[in-house]
C-alpha cells in the first residue's frame, strides 16, 4: 500500500496555468445540446398531441351516445377511444430508483476526511455539492438520480457513486481527476436533457414494450366470438401502429442524446484537467482496464472460496493482490501501474498512452468517447500539473475498515465462516501457483488453447522422424515465444476487424480504411482480409508445430520415467482433447443461436418463419450439450488427480439426470433465458 496522504495541504493542487475558457462549451457541443432538446421536444408533442386527442375524442364520443342513432358504432369508438387514452396516461406514472443496491452511504461524520477533500474538489470546479455519497466494491465513479415524471419538471438530488475498487487501484491525483470527471458532470446544465430524455425512454418503454393487463384484455378480446372479436383486432392494430411510430420518433431522439453524452464526456474531462491537468485523467483512464481484470478475477475467487466453505476479510485486498499476480504472469512490472511520462515538457505533451483502433462499433451508439480521443481532448491545449504518487487511500478514515465492512456488506446472507487474511492469500498463492501460470512458459497456455488445431488426438505430437534433437525443457519456450504469440494474437485481431468492417458490423473513425499504414478501398478489403488470414493461418500453424513438440518432448520423458507415467500423460492429452472440442462445440452452436436471436428481435417483431430459425438453433444447442452431458456421464473415466481437484466422488452422480427441456414454440421464450 503507497503512503497515505497526512494532510488537507497535500492533497492534489490545481495546475497553475488554466486558460479561463478551457471549460467553456463548444459550439458543437451547443448544436448538439439544442439537436437533442428540440428531439426531445418533438417527441413530447407527439406523445401529449395523442394521449389529448384520445381523450377529448373519448369524451366527446361519450357524451354523444345519448344523442345519436348509432348507439352501438359510437359506443364501440368511445371504448376503443378510451381504451388508447388510457393507454397513454398509464405510461406517464413510474418511478425509476436510481439508488439501486446503493445502500452504504457515508456522511461527513463517517468519513470527515474524504468529504473536505470532496468540497475542495467542489471549490475548484465550480460543481453543486452531491445530495448523498454512496460507496460500492466496482471499479467505477459516476453521479445517479431518481427518475420519474415529477422529475421531469423539476431538478432530481444527484447523489455520487464511488467505487472501492477504483480507489483501490488509483493514486491521489487520478483519484481527484475521476472525482473531478463526475463533478463535471454535476456543474452540467445538459445533465437535465439527459434526465428528460431517460424519463420520455421510460415513458416510451413503458408504451412500446411492457405488456400488461390491457394488452392481456384485447388479447382475450381478439379470441372471443367473431362479432366481438373485431374490435380486439383493431384496436390491436392501432396500438401496433402507435407503438411503431413513438419507437421510431424515440430512437430518433435517442441517437441524439447519445450524440450529446458523448460531447457532455469530452467536457467533464476537461474540467477534470482543470483542476488536475492533462496527465492525470489520462493516466486514471490507463489503469481502470487492469484494475477491473483483477476485480473480475477476484469475484471469481470469492466465489472459490465459498464453494470451499469460507469468506473472506477484505475483498480489496485481494484484487491488489491479484493484479502484482497479473504483473508476474506476464511479465510486465507495469501492468495495471501509471504510465512512465517522459520528462521533458515538450515531450509530454506529445506521448499519447492510448492509439486509434482500426475499427469501432457504429459511434451512433456509443455513450461515451473512445479512450484515445479522450486522450487527444485533455491533451488538446496540454495543461501540466504536479501528479502525486500517494493512494488514494489517503483520502479515506481507517481505509481497512471500511473495506471490511464493504466486503462483509457483498457477502451478507453467506453463511460461512470468515478465513484469517493470511489463510486467504495462501489460498490464493496456491490458486496461481497452477502450472499454466508459469512465467517460463511465456503465456503459450493462457488466453488460447493448444488442442484446436488438431482434429484427432494423434495430430497433437510429431510423427517420430519428425522430432528432431530434443531440448531441455527451458529451451522449448525461448524469448521469442512471446513475440509468436502477441503477432498471433495481433493478426487475429486485425482479422476480425477487417472481416467486420466488411460486414459493416464495425465502422471506421472517418470513413477511411487504414490498414498497415496505408488508406485501402473498400474494393481492396476482400484481398487485405486473405493476406491477413494467410499470415494469421501461418502464424498459427508455428504455434501448433511447437505444441506438438512440447507434448512430443515431454511424452518422450513419461516414456522414460516408466511407473505409469505414459499411460497418464496420453489419458490427459485425450480428455484435454475432448473437452476443449466438446466445449468448442457448445460455444459455436450458442454463438450461432446468440446470433440469430439478435437478428430476429432487430426489428421488434417475430415471425413464423423467423421463430422457426431460432427453434432450429436452440435445437441444436440442445443436442449439443446433451450429447457431451451423455457422453460425460456415461463413457467418460476421469483421472484420481482430476476427480479431487473437482471434489467429487463419482462424476455421474454429480450430474445427476439432465433436465433441460427440448425448446418448442410453448417453452422458447422461458427457455432462452
Amino acid at each position: 500500500m503507497n503512503t497515505p496522504i497526512s494532510s488537507i495541504e497535500s492533497f492534489p493542487t490545481p495546475p497553475e496555468a488554466v486558460p479561463a475558457d478551457l471549460t467553456k462549451p463548444t459550439s458543437q457541443y451547443k448544436r448538439k445540446a439544442w439537436l437533442a432538446m428540440l428531439g426531445l421536444i418533438s417527441f413530447c408533442l407527439l406523445y401529449l398531441g395523442l394521449t389529448a386527442w384520445f381523450l377529448i375524442a373519448a369524451w366527446k364520443l361519450w357524451v354523444s351516445v345519448s344523442v345519436t342513432d348509432e348507439v352501438i358504432l359510437v359506443l364501440v369508438k368511445a371504448f376503443g377511444a378510451s381504451f388508447i387514452g388510457a393507454f397513454f396516461l398509464k405510461s406517464l406514472f413510474f418511478k425509476k430508483s436510481g439508488s439501486g443496491n446503493r445502500d452504504f452511504e457515508i456522511t461527513a461524520e463517517t468519513q470527515p476526511r474524504l468529504f473536505q477533500f470532496l468540497m475542495q474538489v467542489v471549490d475548484e470546479t465550480g460543481a453543486p455539492k452531491p445530495h448523498k455519497v454512496f460507496i460500492s466494491p466496482s471499479v467505477n465513479a459516476c453521479v445517479f438520480y431518481d427518475v420519474s415524471l415529477w422529475n421531469f419538471l423539476f431538478p432530481s438530488k444527484k447523489n455520487l457513486e464511488i467505487g472501492l475498487g477504483l480507489v483501490n487501484c488509483l493514486n491521489a491525483s487520478e483519484f481527484k481527476a475521476v472525482i473531478a470527471h463526475e463533478f463535471g458532470h454535476f456543474a452540467q446544465r445538459t445533465m437535465a436533457v439527459g434526465r428528460w430524455v431517460y424519463t420520455a425512454q421510460r415513458i416510451a418503454t413503458q408504451l412500446v414494450y411492457s405488456r400488461g393487463l390491457l394488452d392481456s384484455f384485447l388479447s382475450g378480446l381478439s379470441r372471443l366470438d367473431l362479432r366481438i372479436a373485431w374490435i380486439g383486432w383493431g384496436l390491436r392494430l392501432c396500438v401496433w401502429a402507435i407503438r411503431a411510430v413513438l419507437d421510431a420518433m424515440l430512437t430518433l431522439v435517442s441517437l441524439a442524446e447519445r450524440a450529446l453524452s458523448r460531447e457532455m464526456e469530452f467536457q467533464a474531462d476537461l474540467v477534470a484537467v482543470s483542476v488536475t491537468g492533462s496527465d492525470a485523467l489520462v493516466n486514471g483512464l490507463h489503469r481502470l482496464s487492469p484494475a477491473d481484470e483483477a476485480w473480475q478475477d477476484a469475484v471469481n475467487f470469492l466465489e472459490e472460496e465459498a464453494r470451499d466453505g469460507y469468506k473472506v476479510a477484505d475483498f480489496f485486498a485481494i484484487q491488489s493482490k491479484i493484479l502484482e499476480y497479473h504483473q508476474r504472469i506476464l511479465n510486465d512490472a507495469n501492468h495495471g501501474m501509471s504510465p512512465e511520462l517522459p520528462e521533458s515538457l515538450p515531450d509530454r505533451e506529445k506521448y499519447r498512452v492510448f492509439t486509434a483502433e482500426l475499427a469501432r462499433p457504429p459511434q451512433m451508439w456509443a455513450t461515451h468517447p473512445e479512450n484515445h480521443l479522450r486522450e487527444e481532448n485533455a491533451k488538446s491545449r496540454y495543461i501540466s500539473a504536479q501528479l502525486m504518487e500517494n493512494s488514494a487511500w489517503g483520502f479515506f478514515c481507517q481505509p481497512e475498515e471500511l473495506r471490511q465492512q464493504l466486503t462483509a456488506k457483498m457477502l451478507e446472507g453467506l453463511d460461512k465462516p470468515l478465513r484469517e487474511e493470511s489463510e486467504t492469500m495462501k489460498s490464493l498463492e496456491k490458486f496461481y501457483s497452477k502450472e499454466c501460470y508459469n512465467s517460463l512458459y511465456r503465456g503459450a497456455y493462457l488466453g488460447r488453447t493448444s488442442v484446436e488445431g488438431a482434429k484427432h488426438v494423434k495430430d497433437l505430437y510429431h510423427c517420430a522422424d519428425q522430432h528432431g534433437p530434443l531440448n531441455d525443457e527451458v529451451g522449448l519456450y525461448p524469448e521469442s515465444l512471446s513475440d509468436e504469440l502477441e503477432k498471433n494474437k495481433q493478426l487475429d485481431k486485425d482479422f476480425n476487424m477487417l472481416d467486420a468492417i466488411l460486414d459493416k458490423r464495425l465502422e471506421t473513425p472517418d470513413g477511411k480504411i487504414r490498414h498497415r499504414g496505408k488508406i485501402i478501398k473498400r474494393s481492396d478489403l476482400g484481398e487485405a482480409i486473405e493476406t491477413v488470414r494467410a499470415e494469421l493461418n501461418a502464424s498459427s500453424e508455428l504455434l501448433n508445430d511447437h505444441d506438438r513438440r512440447c507434448r512430443s518432448y515431454h511424452r518422450t520423458i513419461a516414456g522414460k520415467a516408466g511407473a505409469g507415467w505414459l499411460a497418464y500423460h496420453d489419458s490427459m492429452v485425450r480428455l484435454l482433447h475432448y473437452s476443449d472440442h466438446s466445449l468448442r462445440d457448445i460455444i459455436d452452436a450458442n454463438g450461432k443461436l446468440n446470433n440469430t436471436v439478435a437478428v430476429v428481435l432487430a426489428d421488434g417483431n417475430v415471425s413464423s418463419s423467423e421463430l422457426k430459425r431460432v427453434l432450429a438453433d436452440a435445437n441444436d444447442l440442445h443436442s449439443s450439450m446433451k450429447a457431451v452431458y451423455t457422453n460425460l456421464s456415461q463413457n467418460v473415466s476421469l483421472p484420481q488427480a482430476i476427480m479431487e481437484g473437482l471434489k467429487y466422488e463419482n462424476l455421474a452422480q454429480e450430474l445427476g439426470p439432465y433436465e433441460l427441456p427440448i425448446p418448442v414454440n410453448e417453452n422458447v421464450g422461458q427457455w432462452l433465458e
